[in-house]
Formats: C-alpha cells, sequence, structure tokens
C-alpha cells in the first residue's frame, strides 16, 4: 500500500470510529426513553410488551363489538 492509501485507510477508520459513538450515544439516549415513557429497560421486554398490549387490544375490540351489536339488537339499528 502506499502512503496515500494508508492515510485514505486511516480517514476511513476515524470517521467509521465517529460513527459508531454517535450510534452509541443515540442507542443510550433511545433506551433512557424507552424506561422513561415505557417502564421497558431492554428491547425483548418492549416487544413482549408490545405484543401484551395488541392481544389487551384485541380482547376489547371484540368487547366492543359485542356491544354494539348488543345496542343494534337493542334499539334495532
Amino acid at each position: 500500500m502506499t502512503d496515500r492509501e494508508l492515510l485514505e485507510l486511516k480517514g476511513k477508520i476515524e470517521k467509521s470510529k465517529e460513527d459508531l459513538a454517535q450510534l452509541k450515544g443515540e442507542k443510550k439516549a433511545l433506551m433512557k426513553q424507552l424506561l422513561q415513557e415505557f417502564g421497558c429497560s431492554s428491547i425483548p421486554e418492549a416487544k413482549k410488551r408490545i405484543e401484551e398490549n395488541d392481544e389487551a387490544i384485541k380482547k376489547l375490540e371484540v368487547k366492543k363489538e359485542k356491544a354494539v351489536q348488543v345496542l343494534e339488537e337493542e334499539y334495532d339499528f
């Protein structure tokens, strides 16, 4: 490798290090936000919480549909 190629490679390495440091900072900020806003301290915990919430939403939708059906029957819509 020539000196120029080595300098270019060094520059790419330094840029990659800077990018990595920035991404780590962003990840840290997002994990802090996840904990503060949703009480989850990890991605798997957040995924589990999403699944639980999806199930709760499905149950509420079924309950709502049944209530609407009862109202329609009672009030002859």
